[in-house]
């Protein structure tokens, strides 16, 4: 009794740890939050999602964590393919709109960089004027050096 207690709770705390390490890779509109609330948010959404299938988590034959339906049958999409963790993951999360959307970044309102655009030159400066410097010296070294001899 006291043996089958533990196998089970040794089991849901490999799942738990499963999913932390599965859950810090991704980036939700819950980042700012308290890692603990964090957690505890996203796993409700994966425990619906999971009710609604009439589904819950189980390692495979391989030892990979995978939803699996109540009767041990594979959990299976609209297509009638296999529905794995991430894509469970993803699923949830997107659906109830909680995944973070990266917006692009404009590298002209970073400090310290320049926008280039095509067909036009940026000032050089810094480090990059030294370069810039150098390399101007010996092409002009290299230009005086490999003039053809004149001619007497």
């Amino acid at each position: 009794m006291k043996k089958a207690k533990y196998e089970e709770l040794r089991s849901k705390d490999k799942i738990d740890f499963q999913l932390r390490s599965t859950f810090a890779g991704v980036k939700t509109i819950f980042d700012q939050l308290d890692p603990e609330v964090r957690y505890n948010s996203l796993i409700s959404v994966i425990n619906k999602e999971l009710q609604n299938y009439e589904a819950e988590l189980k390692y495979d034959e391989k030892g990979n964590l995978q939803p699996f339906k109540k009767d041990g049958s594979k959990l299976l999409g609209s297509n009638h393919t296999p529905i794995t963790l991430q894509s469970l993951i993803d699923t949830s999360l997107a659906n109830n709109k909680i995944l973070a959307v990266s917006t692009p970044t404009d590298q002209a309102e970073k400090p310290g960089t320049q926008k280039v655009v095509p067909g036009k030159t940026t000032e050089v400066s810094g480090t990059n004027q030294s370069v810039a410097s150098y390399a101007r010296q010996q092409r002009e070294a290299y230009a005086k050096n490999s003039k053809p001899a004149q001619a007497n």
